[in-house]
C-alpha cells in the first residue's frame, strides 16, 4: 500500500535483561532523543522507578510496574557526572559548575549547590556530597552547611566515587584507585591500575571490582587494604566498555561484544 506509511524500527532503545538468564524483558524506544545534543544516557533504579537521564538535560522516570513514564522533566544545563540516589533525591554534576538534586517523586529540583569546579563524578552519604573533578579536585561538601567539610586531590581526573562504609573510594586518571576517610579525607590507600580506570563497583563490604579502559581483564580488590585479590578475564579479543555493575549475587561487566554475568565469589 503506497499511501501506508512505512514502519521504521527504533534504532535507539532500552532494554530490560534478566540477570539470571541475560534474556530480555522489555524494550523501550528513546529514539526521539537521537538527535539531541549529548546523547548520552545514564540510569539510575530504586523499588518503584527505573530513571533515565540524559547528559543534555533531560530527565525522566519509568514506573516499573505498568513501564509507562511517570514524570518528565528538563534542566537548563546538561549534566557533567553521572547521577547518584541521594536519599529521596537523584544528584548529578553540572557544566555550570553546580550540584544540583531533583525529588526522585517528580523530578523537581530540591538544591543547587555551587562548586569552584565542574563535577566529573558524584557520591552521597547521609552527612555529605562528594564531588571529584577533571583536575583531580576532591571536596566533600556537607549537606547541613552545603559548604566544604574538607578538601583532597588525586593525580588525574575523577572518574569515579563509591561510599565503602563511612570512606570513599575514588577511581582517578592517573591511573590509580584511592580509599580516603569519610571523617578528614585522609589518604588510607592507594592501587595502581594497568591503565586508565573505566569504574568500579562495590561486590560487597569486601570486594571492589575494577575495569580499565581496553583491558579484558577485571581485577578484584580487597577495601581493606588495597590488594589485588583475584581477577576474571575475558577473551583476549574482546575487551571492557564501561563501568561494572554489581546486581544482586553477580557482577555485570559490559564488553565490545555484549554483556557478561559473574559471580564475586568464583569468577564466573
Amino acid at each position: 500500500d503506497p499511501d501506508k506509511k512505512e514502519q521504521t524500527k527504533p534504532t535507539t532503545v532500552l532494554n530490560s535483561v534478566d540477570v539470571d538468564s541475560g534474556l530480555s524483558n522489555w524494550f523501550l524506544d528513546l529514539s526521539e532523543f537521537e538527535n539531541t545534543p549529548d546523547s548520552e544516557f545514564y540510569l539510575l533504579s530504586d523499588e518503584q522507578f527505573l530513571y533515565v537521564l540524559n547528559r543534555g538535560g533531560q530527565l525522566f522516570a519509568i514506573d516499573k510496574k505498568d513501564k509507562t513514564i511517570s514524570w518528565r522533566k528538563t534542566v537548563e544545563t546538561s549534566l557533567s557526572s553521572k547521577p547518584v540516589i541521594s536519599g529521596g533525591m537523584i544528584a548529578f554534576g553540572t557544566t555550570n559548575k553546580t550540584i544540583i538534586e531533583i525529588s526522585r517523586l517528580n523530578g523537581e529540583i530540591t538544591t543547587q549547590i555551587p562548586l569552584g569546579f565542574v563535577p566529573s563524578s558524584l557520591a552521597a552519604s547521609t552527612s555529605h556530597l562528594f564531588a571529584g573533578s577533571k583536575k583531580g579536585d576532591l571536596s566533600a561538601i556537607s549537606r547541613q552547611s552545603l559548604s566544604a567539610s574538607w578538601t583532597g586531590q588525586t593525580g588525574g581526573e575523577i572518574v569515579d566515587l563509591k561510599i565503602v562504609g563511612n570512606d570513599l573510594l575514588a577511581s582517578s586518571n592517573d591511573n590509580f584507585v584511592y580509599r580516603f576517610s569519610g571523617d578528614n579525607g585522609s589518604k588510607i590507600w592507594k592501587r595502581k591500575m594497568s591503565g586508565r580506570i573505566l569504574g568500579n563497583t562495590i561486590v560487597n563490604q569486601n570486594l571492589s571490582i575494577v575495569l580499565s579502559v581496553g583491558s579484558s581483564e577485571a581485577v578484584l580488590i580487597d577495601l581493606s587494604n588495597g590488594k589485588i585479590v583475584n581477577r576474571i578475564g575475558v577473551s583476549d579479543a574482546d575487551y571492557f566498555l564501561s563501568a561494572p555493575v554489581s546486581i544482586g549475587n553477580k557482577m555485570i561487566l559490559p564488553t565490545n561484544i555484549g554483556l557478561g554475568a559473574y559471580s564475586p565469589l568464583c569468577g564466573a
